[in-house]
């Protein structure tokens, strides 16, 4: 892998932990709210309407779904760093040549499946970086990517011109 692909790569990295810094800690934040909440709401209403044990599980819930989300985000974060760091000290990339097939996903119409010769993964047609826009119209290329977390750095037609590359001022910072 070149110095430029691993410029990308710990870019991508840097966007992805970006949005766990304030998620991880708004679930704490929420399941507390919440707590204080019913707290709150239990004394406005003298416990009348609210029986005391529904209130006494109410405001266990509230930190559990703290809890709950904290550890929840924390296992995606950490799921998906470890994918960068395997990408990164592997420092190597795979390079596919042959027929390319984009799949429309059952789920969601901006999400497409592009089939390889020897492997398969997510692409999305609202990629901001032109990725997909350059496969669409092609029935055979080259296409240069990484093991883990599929990052395409490269495409280039079947006469091998160079329909899309990846570079580290793409914004990616």
């Amino acid at each position: 892998m070149d110095p430029e692909m691993a410029v990308i790569l710990r870019s991508l990295c840097a966007q992805v932990r970006r949005p766990f810094k304030w998620i991880i800690p708004a679930f704490g934040v929420f399941g507390l709210l919440l707590s204080i909440f019913i707290v709150w709401l239990g004394d406005f209403m003298g416990g009348s309407h609210i029986g005391r044990n529904n209130l006494q599980l109410l405001l266990v819930m509230g930190p559990c779904m703290a809890v709950g989300g904290v550890l929840m985000m924390g296992g995606m974060y950490t799921f998906l760093d470890r994918l960068f760091a395997r990408d990164l000290r592997g420092m190597s990339y795979f390079r596919t040549t042959g027929p390319v097939a984009l799949a429309e996903s059952n789920r969601n119409p901006n999400v497409y499946f592009l089939r390889l010769v020897d492997h398969s993964f997510m692409v999305s047609k609202v990629d901001q970086y032109g990725a997909f826009q350059a496969l669409a119209p092609l029935d055979w290329a080259t296409v240069d990517y990484n093991p883990h977390v599929k990052v395409i750095f490269r495409v280039a037609d079947r006469d091998g011109r160079e329909v899309f590359r990846r570079t580290a001022s793409d914004g990616t910072s």
